[in-house]
């Protein structure tokens, strides 16, 4: 668990990069519907406590879904209706077992309508995407007016210090592409959408990992309402 993390908040000295597709179909069969390290523990935590307990009768997208983590967390608390995209059809294929309806897609286009979704969630991918505001832009086109988005990002301050997005597999260290989004952009992308950040959280880790200071926040956990 520690050393899994340690390689994801800084890469080892032996690394290969991949691409989203590769790594992804690499990394899908070990990748968990759930928190499998401290940084995703925090990160979880940040995210359920800026959404509604009580989703009946919503209609939610669990956006850049990885293996469903967050489906199953939507249909948990009792959504209506639970979609699911992705981008890796690995993550797809481990997504299934959780998910409503499934769709293999980029940040965009998204393959459903206008004013679609009550809330969207999105954890830790929008860093994957350079083009933050075209990926916020799209979300906000799916949902109806007053929905929510719910999303995390690595906060800058780890690629500052370092921080790359890795894993490993069959004993190699692989390297992920990640483009660090600034507080500023974080506001900016959603402002131009119609976005309004109503809060937004920057969880840090205890002492357990060796991170430069258990004070240093580790994710960005951002809430975002959309205007009437």
């Amino acid at each position: 668990m520690l050393g899994k993390l340690r390689r994801t908040l800084k890469a080892d000295k032996a690394t290969t990069a991949v691409d989203i597709i590769t790594g992804y179909a690499k990394w899908a069969e070990s990748y968990a519907a759930q928190p499998h390290n401290p940084l995703m523990e925090v990160e979880q935590q940040a995210m359920l406590s800026l959404m509604p307990v009580n989703l009946r009768g919503q209609v939610c997208l669990d956006l850049a879904c990885g293996s469903g983590r967050y489906a199953l967390l939507l249909q948990t608390r009792g959504a209506k209706q639970v979609m699911a995209v992705d981008y890796s059809p690995h993550m797809l294929a481990q997504a299934k077992l959780v998910a409503g309806g499934l769709s293999r897609t980029t940040f965009y286009p998204l393959p459903f309508p206008d004013h679609t979704f009550d809330l969207i969630t999105c954890g830790l991918a929008v860093g994957h995407e350079l083009d933050l505001d075209h990926a916020l832009a799209e979300a906000a086109r799916v949902m109806r007016p007053g929905g929510l988005l719910v999303y995390s990002d690595f906060h800058p301050f780890m690629a500052l210090a370092g921080g790359q997005r890795t894993f490993s597999h069959q004993g190699q260290t692989y390297v992920l592409p990640h483009y660090p989004h600034r507080h500023a952009d974080h506001h900016r992308a959603c402002q131009a959408a119609g976005l309004t950040i109503e809060s937004m959280l920057e969880p840090a880790i205890d002492g357990r990992v060796d991170v430069a200071s258990h004070h240093t926040p580790v994710v960005l956990v951002i809430k975002a309402v959309k205007g009437n």
